[in-house]
């Protein structure tokens, strides 16, 4: 099993990548040690993470095409602000 920056590196444009990896230990932790076995937990862990590392990952790396090309400052300000409040939500 990956995570962090090993299984969802990402770009710098976030700062999200170290608490994506530490929240990644977390749930981990988390569904191991609520399942019947190994396999049904890491299905859970993979089940809980997706659509939110993919989140950082993707807004992260999107936000930098953004920056590199000079582009539009509310859409980078409103990408951030909806990744934002993505992150903000419980794990």
């Amino acid at each position: 099993m990956l995570i962090g920056d090993a299984a969802h590196a990402t770009t710098p444009h976030l700062a999200a990548g170290a608490c994506i990896g530490m929240e990644d230990a977390i749930v981990l932790a988390e569904e191991v040690s609520h399942a019947q076995t190994p396999t049904e937990g890491l299905a859970a862990f993979e089940e809980r993470r997706w659509d939110r590392c993919r989140t950082v990952v993707e807004n992260s790396g999107r936000l930098g095409e953004i920056e590199i090309a000079d582009g539009d400052k509310r859409d980078h300000a409103e990408l951030m602000r909806v990744t934002a409040m993505r992150i903000a939500q419980p794990i």
